[in-house]
């Protein structure tokens, strides 16, 4: 599938009906060569579930539903060099390909996909994910499956946002500053953190959140292309903001730069 052209995007391909397996050892290589290397293959854990829409608007056609992936990303140090994605059947119902052993965040959010749900009718948005009635942000996965995945999007939610005024020690407008907002629960970073700049009043605005508890920060000299890593965001949620954001909440949090 192709993103950022003209071209309707296709329908995902299903995925094989084979068993994933998996395997990792480690191997030091002195000089000259390793032989009699035993890897061992294990079945790898799938994420199953299905999406479900609340509301009265005509839902998604068969076809919008085929052309949606549902994206896994890696979480605390899992770094897979691609992104694994599962299709949404006609039923709603999607199952991944298996997983290495893990933790993985589950999205459908524009930041992964620009053309997410291409042609779907607007009004539905993504409202929460949860197993059964727990909202979560991530799962482990192990051998076994982890089952009963809902994606659940309404026609009446209104997106989730966090907007206000970024202003410095002395209550002027800081329109230079870079906004960090990532979840408190660390487990939930990969995925999960943004970067955002206010406009030239100094006002911000950062949609589309999932419903939890937020960090935030305001800073002035800490902009690097490693503000995704673990390292950058544990240091500034020692001096960050808390902020919970439940669903279709819109919060005006002020921040003053630290």
């Amino acid at each position: 599938m192709t993103y950022g052209s003209s071209v309707e995007p296709l329908p995902l391909a299903p995925l094989p009906a084979a068993p994933t397996l998996w395997g990792s050892l480690p191997v030091m290589v002195p000089n000259g060569d390793v032989t009699s290397v035993i890897l061992t293959l294990r079945p790898a854990g799938r994420i199953q579930g299905h999406v479900e829409f609340t509301g009265t608007s005509p839902r998604p056609s068969v076809d919008q539903l085929l052309r949606t992936p549902v994206a896994i990303l890696g979480v605390e140090g899992r770094n897979l060099s691609y992104v694994p994605v599962a299709r949404i059947e006609e039923d709603g119902r999607f199952s991944t390909v298996g997983l290495p052993p893990a933790r993985y965040s589950i999205s459908t959010m524009p930041g992964v996909f620009p053309r997410i749900a291409a042609g779907w009718d607007p009004v539905w948005k993504q409202e929460s994910v949860r197993i059964g009635d727990r909202l979560i942000g991530s799962v482990e996965v192990q051998e076994d499956d982890v089952t009963g995945v809902i994606i659940r999007f309404s026609d009446t939610a209104r997106p989730t946002e966090l907007s206000g005024l970024v202003r410095d020690g002395a209550g002027r407008v800081r329109p230079d500053a870079t906004i960090y907002v990532f979840p408190v629960n660390r487990l939930d970073w990969v995925g999960g953190a943004r970067e955002v700049r206010p406009g030239r009043t100094g006002r911000y605005v950062v949609s589309s959140l999932l419903p939890r508890e937020y960090f935030m920060a305001a800073v002035t000299d800490e902009a690097t292309d490693l503000w995704r890593e673990a390292a950058f965001l544990e240091k500034l949620s020692g001096s960050a903001w808390r902020v919970t954001v439940a669903a279709s909440e819109s919060k005006v949090v002020n921040l003053t730069i630290r």
